[in-house]
């Protein structure tokens, strides 16, 4: 995946709450694209509640600490 990622509701903030953000996107959409349905590119119509819902559940299931599952929903939202 590579090209940048222009955010522009994390204008204004902090450097390492963009960096944070950004890795977020960028593992979520790796996870999406490794899932079935999922293509060689990112498709708007694939980022889904429903999608997000159920990476944030792998996660927990991985036992991510809570702050971390707090940034993921918050980035993915």
């Amino acid at each position: 995946m590579g090209g940048r990622i222009h955010l522009v509701f994390l204008e204004g903030k902090a450097e390492g709450t963009v960096g944070a953000y950004v890795r977020i996107l960028r593992q979520f959409l790796s996870w999406l694209l490794e899932k079935p349905g999922g293509s060689a590119e990112f498709r708007p119509d694939q980022f889904t509640r429903t999608a997000v819902s159920t990476y944030i559940k792998e996660l927990e299931n991985n036992r991510i600490s809570v702050s971390h599952s707090v940034r993921v929903k918050s980035a993915l939202s």
